[in-house]
């Protein structure tokens, strides 16, 4: 009687996740920065992640190349140097894990966090015009 609870537990189970929205970094990239590019133009490389089972806790860098020229997406973003808030950002997980410094560069930060005077679950794209490649910083405390 318990094997056949447990199978109608894990059945159900699955059937409840097969609907939850897709949860790799193309999508949440996508999705966060409201990007006009499908998941299939996207190549993500992992360059540091502390993440380690915990979803809601840690820093990740990520190096993200773009089939065919991506520069039309970013076009409305700011331009180097950051801004203020970015900078922190930035600055605050150098410990961490070191952000590439670029000077041809567009960026755009999406403050996660319920103050706008404190970044604490963060994300920014720093996108390389000239070798047109990005980088994914996300944080989350």
């Amino acid at each position: 009687m318990f094997v056949l609870w447990a199978a109608v537990v894990i059945a159900i189970l699955g059937l409840c996740s097969c609907g939850q929205q897709g949860t790799s970094v193309e999508s949440e990239l996508i999705r966060v920065f409201s990007l006009s590019v499908e998941e299939s133009e996207i190549t993500v490389k992992e360059l540091y992640n502390s993440y380690e089972g915990a979803p809601y806790e840690g820093i990740a860098l990520y190096e993200i190349s773009f089939l065919g020229e991506a520069g039309d997406v970013f076009r409305e973003w700011k331009t180097m140097p950051y801004d203020r808030e970015t900078k922190t950002l930035v600055e605050s997980v150098s410990f961490y894990v070191e952000v590439p410094e670029l000077e041809r560069a567009r960026y755009k930060m999406v403050n996660g966090s319920s103050s706008e005077k404190s970044a604490t679950n963060a994300s920014v794209v720093i996108y390389d015009e000239e070798e047109n490649v990005g980088y994914y910083l996300k944080l989350d405390t």
